[in-house]
């Protein structure tokens, strides 16, 4: 840039009667501050005297080398952009954790052998929804003797009437129970032979 600068603008010889101009003016020049008919009185002067000539050139490449260095982001900004990228981070983690634990349904599947306690309690419903509280939280707490994960019922749906097999040697029953969002359905099943 000096050298393009030294070829275009190289003053004449002889030096100008006037006074030089200030250094502020040449700053301004050299940034593109001045216009009109001040810029054009500042280069003609320029243009005609050594000293000043050699001052804006020092000037441009001075600018030149402070355009090409990488700006440091002060300690202060470091430390608010590091705080707002934790404060992030640890939304975006608990978030993910509320919907984990809240929004994703938990679904209980399992397949009991039917004893005793819940031949009684299958007899004594009928098909289709259970209304009895009792009857619910019997069957909660039969199910969780049992090592089911349950920890309330709402609602209780009996797809098929169950009716106690007269065979003593029959095949094994099972219950299989599905629990999603509060409501468990169940059935009663046969073993079924190989």
């Amino acid at each position: 840039m000096g050298k393009l600068i030294d070829t275009l603008l190289s003053p004449e010889k002889f030096a100008s009667e006037q006074e030089h101009v200030s250094d502020c003016e040449i700053a301004a020049l050299a940034e593109g501050g001045l216009s009109g008919g001040r810029r054009q009185r500042v280069m003609e002067h320029i243009l005609n005297c050594p000293d000043c000539y050699e001052s804006f050139g020092n000037t441009v490449k001075a600018l030149d080398n402070d355009q090409h260095k990488p700006v440091k982001a002060n300690t202060f900004q470091k430390t608010i952009y590091a705080l707002a990228a934790s404060v992030m981070l640890v939304f975006l983690l608990s978030t993910g954790v509320y919907y984990w634990k809240v929004v994703t349904p938990q679904i209980v599947t399992a397949r009991v052998e039917l004893d005793q306690d819940l031949q009684s309690l299958l007899l004594q419903a009928s098909k289709g929804t259970w209304t009895d509280k009792d009857r619910k939280k019997r069957l909660v707490r039969i199910l969780k003797e049992k090592g089911l994960q349950v920890a309330s019922v709402e609602k209780v749906v009996l797809t098929e009437r169950y009716f106690a097999s007269k065979d003593l040697f029959g095949p094994k029953e099972y219950l299989l129970v599905t629990i999603e969002d509060g409501v468990a359905r169940i059935k009663v099943v046969e073993e079924e032979e190989d």
